[in-house]
């Protein structure tokens, strides 16, 4: 009988320890988020997104959030060392934009990259690229896929044939 009730004291303290040890939701105004999300809503968080017009296209974003004047601003998270903004986020964000756009959302010209951190996170303000370029990439990327096009590079690393 002592065995059951030391076994069931055990059970309890390990369910405590648990849920004490497990950090709670930390709200926008605790992470001190940029002032421009204070007074939004978050709409999509990590939710499937897509378009078939002007091109084909499709993503995950990470969050995006309702602004009061009702345009979407997007926020990229970003587990790096460096607090960098590189090409590479702008043309994602960028193709995120142009599918919310292709359905109908009003969306920001600039977006958020999110850094965490282990105090409080960094945010970027980035300007996002136009529809225009992101359907001139996606026309070239199928161009370089089937052979009609050869890639080339512009950071100088890479040696050109």
């Amino acid at each position: 009988m002592k065995l059951l009730i030391y076994l069931i004291l055990a059970i309890v303290v390990i369910f405590a320890y648990r849920l004490v040890r497990k950090a709670p939701a930390v709200s926008k105004f605790q992470e001190r988020m940029p002032a421009i999300l204070h007074n939004s809503r978050c709409i999509m968080n990590e939710q499937n997104i897509r378009t078939n017009y002007p091109v084909q296209l499709h993503g995950r974003v990470d969050q995006v959030f309702q602004l009061q004047d009702g345009r979407l601003l997007l926020v990229d998270t970003k587990n790096r060392a460096r607090a960098t903004a590189y090409p590479s986020d702008i043309t994602l964000l960028s193709v995120y934009a142009t599918i919310l756009k292709a359905n109908g959302y009003q969306v920001c010209p600039t977006a958020l990259l999110r850094f965490p951190r282990e105090k409080d996170p960094v945010y970027i303000s980035i300007e996002l690229y136009s529809e225009t370029k992101i359907i001139s990439l996606y026309h070239r990327y199928w161009k370089i896929k089937y052979g009609l096009l050869s890639p080339t590079c512009t950071c100088k690393k890479h040696r050109q044939y």
